[in-house]
């Protein structure tokens, strides 16, 4: 599963070399000061659970950037097929659409 975490300003190599002793099956895809794109083999609860993590989510599907009118009906098109995780935690009971672009 892939995974999108957000943490303090500036910690990005402290997260970087700490995250494979709180998920398994780590490996880092995109990273910044304040972010992380990753996969691991872990669930949900246990990526939600890391301690320096302000925010966690699950990523479900990506859209390359362009044409904004485009992204959206890609976007859109892409979730119709999407398996969604399942979110047993009683705080998650929903979704975000969230944007991120570097740079």
């Amino acid at each position: 599963m892939r995974y999108f975490i957000q943490y303090p300003a500036g910690a990005g190599e402290l997260v970087a070399d700490a995250m494979s002793r709180f998920v398994d099956g780590f490996r880092a895809e995109y990273q910044d000061d304040s972010a992380m794109l990753f996969s691991s083999s872990s669930p949900m609860e246990r990526v939600a659970d890391t301690p320096f993590a302000k925010n966690a989510f699950a990523v479900i599907t990506e859209i390359p950037c362009s044409d904004i009118d485009e992204n959206v009906a890609r976007l859109a098109g892409s979730l119709k097929n999407a398996q969604f995780p399942s979110l047993p935690i009683p705080r998650a009971r929903g979704f975000r659409v969230m944007v991120h672009v570097d740079g």
